[in-house]
């Protein structure tokens, strides 16, 4: 497979955190359409950055979605340490978020 050209990151204007009263900054790493997006989400205030990939896989009739996460290389010692910290929240949020997703494809496809 060839080597596709690298771009330049691309920043999102930011989305509401619907949870506070907080803006999540988002600049695009890398992607490959329908296959991965890698990005930076800067939280702020706070300024606590997240490096997220988000892999999707046909599965059958549909996709298969994976969420891979992790402090930023570019944070300090001790904010890496704070993302961690906060890892199990972070989790139960996103895993909340899917169930609502589900919930509302459902009522959707009825």
């Amino acid at each position: 497979m060839a080597a596709r050209p690298r771009r330049a990151p691309c920043i999102s204007p930011g989305s509401p955190d619907a949870a506070a009263a907080e803006k999540i900054a988002e600049t695009i790493l890398d992607w490959r359409p329908f296959r991965y997006c890698t990005l930076d989400a800067l939280k702020s205030p706070g300024d606590r950055t997240l490096r997220l990939t988000w892999e999707l896989e046909r599965e059958g009739e549909g996709t298969r979605v994976r969420l891979l996460g992790a402090p930023s290389p570019a944070l300090s010692r001790r904010k890496r340490w704070l993302v961690r910290l906060a890892a199990g929240q972070i989790r139960k949020t996103f895993d909340r978020n899917i169930a609502s997703l589900r919930r509302l494809l459902a009522e959707i496809s009825r």
